[in-house]
C-alpha cells in the first residue's frame, strides 16, 4: 500500500467487487513473487488450491511463466 494513503482514499468511488477484485490479485501477484513463481508454493501461502490459483490467473490475465 503507498505510504499516506487511506484505504478510504485508495478506494473511494469503487465498488465492493472492484476492492476485492484488486486486493486479491495484489495478494496473487505478491504469493507469486514470494514463492518465486512456484505456482504451488504460491498457492499454499495463499491456502487456495493449485487449480484455483489457476483460475484465478486466467481470471485477471496474470501470466505464470
Amino acid at each position: 500500500m503507498e505510504p499516506n494513503i487511506s484505504i478510504k482514499e485508495k478506494y473511494i468511488g469503487k465498488s465492493l467487487d472492484e476492492v476485492i477484485m484488486n486486493i486479491e490479485k495484489q495478494m496473487i501477484m505478491k504469493a507469486i513473487e514470494e514463492s518465486r513463481r512456484n505456482i504451488t508454493k504460491a498457492a499454499s501461502i495463499l491456502k487456495i488450491t493449485r487449480q484455483r490459483l489457476h483460475y484465478k490467473l486466467s481470471k485477471y490475465d496474470i501470466e505464470f511463466i
